[in-house]
């Protein structure tokens, strides 16, 4: 009785280090991760926040593996889920973007396949069946990624997915006006890995580039690089919205280019890496050593560098991206055009399962021992009380 009472102490006293273990993991450790973010704040007026989200590429059911595939679905579902949560509650933002691969699998998925990837991640992203359109509303850009439409090197970009991300997401082809905080802003997609709009990329988009009323501040957004690609159509376009600034994604990784046009460098200037926790200091340019103060945020006057291109490239949300820094891009605009950009870096979701398992083997180490010999400790003393029982009961037949 005493050695079963001593081990529900120590099973209660495992119970407890490992809920301890997964509250530590699962819990405060991605709150105080956020302590680590630059401060916001939500108190002005006269700013309009965004939240950038990129790459999330939501598992599918084909690459998975057949029998654990929905656990490991399951915990990054979540993980996007926690963080996005947590990033959407720091920058409380007027206006999210999808900047584009929101499915893994969903250039190659079934009608019913393609909606179920949707319904996880409306969930996982908390979004609304439907636009709202008053004024307090969040504003929701999408644009489609090669992951979900097809595009990716020889793979063709398939229509009928067009068509679905289209139905499901809305006009992807269309440009956003956002009129709020006395700053008007303007999001141009552009789809360039789409051989229709790379071949004539302003096609449709004639009453914008001729307009009268101009917005203060004219941002592109798309999943792939422009300026990583100075081709004949990017140029197209650069020269046609001549855009404030460029933002994109696809590399799953930080990164920011700075173009002049008309200058004999033909190659962009830029900087990897971009805004890292622990870059310090300044960074360097490539190609020319140019010092650029890159300290989180980082800031640049959207209105008085009209002769210069400025491309931000948001790195992936998702830890099964194979990168090992992964964020949410959060971004100010001020009235007078002033722009401030940071990253809210994640936590490291493999690092936390290696903890998991360092965990579960350390207790394996230090508990099995113990069990053993409390277990043959017990044996041993059942054995010698049941021979103590049958001597006496052999003393007493002879008696």
């Amino acid at each position: 009785m005493r050695f079963l009472k001593r081990r529900t102490r120590l099973a209660l006293i495992a119970l407890g280090g490992i809920l301890f273990t997964v509250l530590c993991i699962e819990h405060l450790s991605y709150l105080h991760n956020t302590t680590y973010w630059p401060e916001i704040d939500k108190s002005k007026e006269d700013v309009l926040r965004i939240l950038f989200v990129a790459d999330p590429q939501i598992q599918g059911e084909e690459m998975e593996h057949f029998l654990y595939g929905w656990v490991t679905r399951w915990d990054a579902d979540k993980y996007l889920q926690k963080n996005y949560r947590l990033a959407k509650n720091h920058v409380l933002p007027h206006v999210v973007v999808f900047l584009g691969d929101l499915f893994d699998e969903g250039s190659i998925a079934s009608d019913p396949a393609y909606r179920r990837y949707f319904s996880r991640f409306r969930k996982i992203f908390s979004l609304p069946k439907r636009q709202d359109s008053s004024p307090s509303s969040i504003k929701y850009v999408f644009v489609p990624g090669d992951n979900d439409v097809g595009g990716e090197r020889s793979e063709p970009v398939n229509d009928i997915k067009v068509n679905w991300f289209a139905k499901l997401f809305g006009d992807f082809k269309s440009v956003d006006n956002v009129d709020r905080s006395g700053i008007d802003v303007q999001f141009i997609k552009m789809n360039l890995f789409m051989p229709e709009q790379y071949k004539n990329p302003l096609k449709g988009f004639e009453n914008v580039i001729n307009g009268t009323k101009k917005p203060d501040i004219r941002i592109i957004v798309s999943h792939v690089s422009l300026l990583s690609y100075m081709t004949n159509s990017v140029e197209k376009v650069v020269e046609g919205f001549r855009p404030n600034l460029i933002i994109s994604a696809h590399s799953h990784s930080s990164a920011y280019m700075r173009y002049t046009p008309g200058t004999s460098n033909q190659s962009p200037r830029i900087i990897h890496d971009f805004l890292l926790p622990s870059r310090k200091g300044t960074n360097k340019l490539d190609h020319d050593h140019e010092d650029l103060y890159t300290k989180s945020p980082f800031t640049l006057d959207l209105k008085s560098v009209s002769s210069e291109l400025h491309e931000i490239l948001v790195p992936t949300c998702s830890y099964r991206m194979g990168v090992s820094n992964m964020g949410y891009g959060a971004m100010e605009l001020y009235r007078d055009g002033t722009m401030k950009y940071t990253v809210l870096w994640l936590p490291s979701r493999f690092k936390q399962l290696f903890l998991y398992a360092a965990v579960y083997i350390l207790m394996k180490i230090i508990l099995t021992p113990f069990l053993c010999w409390k277990l043959g400790t017990f044996v041993c003393r059942k054995i010698k009380e049941m021979r103590v029982l049958d001597s006496a009961k052999q003393y007493i037949a002879i008696a």
